[in-house]
């Protein structure tokens, strides 16, 4: 949190206190805090519950560019073998595939929607049948 007597310079101040911190031995999200600060949905005041995914998708894509530059200093995101240009991403395709991976690792590490705890206990699954049962028979829920 930060104090100015406008906006411009509570933002300017929060900044400056950002790049002054540090933190040594653990990761911080200081950088993503500054990116925030300087994206023009902040800076414009047009913020909303959608911006933070926006700013880590440029974040990763920008990213993912730098990691792509070849040792002769070309950028393969930018020219194919061939020479033509590369295609562009579509954000929506990347936001599919991305949560589509997520999905996948998620069943992949719970299975039938089991919870860590009762995967393979046949005693927990029979008792919580029972409990069930009961409460059928019953009437009391």
């Amino acid at each position: 949190m930060a104090w100015g007597p406008d906006r411009n310079s509570a933002i300017s101040t929060l900044d400056s206190a950002l790049a002054e911190f540090r933190l040594e031995g653990v990761d911080t999200n200081i950088p993503l805090l500054r990116d925030v600060l300087v994206s023009p949905e902040f800076v414009g005041g047009g913020y909303h519950t959608g911006t933070l995914p926006a700013i880590l998708e440029r974040r990763l894509l920008a990213k993912d560019a730098e990691s792509n530059v070849n040792r002769n200093g070309t950028n393969p995101a930018h020219k194919s073998g061939s020479g033509a240009p590369a295609p562009e991403l579509d954000p929506r395709a990347l936001a599919a595939a991305i949560g589509a991976a997520a999905v996948y690792a998620a069943q992949e590490q719970n299975p039938a929607g089991a919870s860590a705890g009762d995967r393979g206990s046949r005693w927990r699954t029979q008792g919580r049948r029972e409990l069930f049962r009961s409460r059928l028979g019953s009437g009391s829920w």
